[in-house]
């Protein structure tokens, strides 16, 4: 029986504290190998936070061994002009490393541009990833409810 390839939008708008950095990339590594195992070998991961750059240091150790396909999805045209240039170094090699182009959630920033972002990352996928640390933020809150207005399968990585 062929299992349909599902595309699983990753939403990760969460600070990570640097002394949990290990165990938190132990939890999105196990729940990365579980969407493998459920056919689910696409992935769209809006950058926003920093716990999106976690998920990629993973998602690109993972692509040397199993073949998944990783998607970027920036808030908006210049976003990543806006940031400190180490962040923007960084954001740079991940765009760097991946084969597919980076869409655009909006031309420019508009003031409720995490709510343009949840609206387009739903628009790419049929399930969502959440990753949150503690008391979720209201963009956050904001992509759960739209995820369970839309009633997608909604899995979250909490630390």
């Amino acid at each position: 029986m062929n299992e349909k390839n599902t595309v699983c939008g990753v939403w990760g708008n969460s600070t990570i504290p640097q002394e949990k950095t290990g165990t938190f990339k132990q939890q999105i590594k196990m729940q990365l190998l579980k969407k493998i195992e459920q056919h689910c070998n696409d992935f769209f991961v809006i950058f926003t936070n920093q716990a999106d750059m976690i998920f990629m240091d993973v998602a690109l150790e993972l692509q040397k061994e199993y073949q998944i396909t990783i998607r970027i999805l920036l808030p908006f045209f210049k976003w990543i002009d806006t940031l400190s240039e180490s962040e923007r170094q960084q954001r740079e090699k991940y765009l760097n490393l991946i084969d597919e182009p980076c869409c655009f959630c909006a031309d420019k920033a508009y003031h409720d541009i995490m709510s343009i972002c949840s609206c387009s990352l739903v628009d790419y996928c049929d399930n969502l990833l959440i990753i949150c640390d503690g008391q979720p933020n209201d963009a956050t809150v904001g992509m759960i409810t739209l995820a369970e207005f839309l009633d997608y399968k909604t899995e979250y990585i909490r630390l």
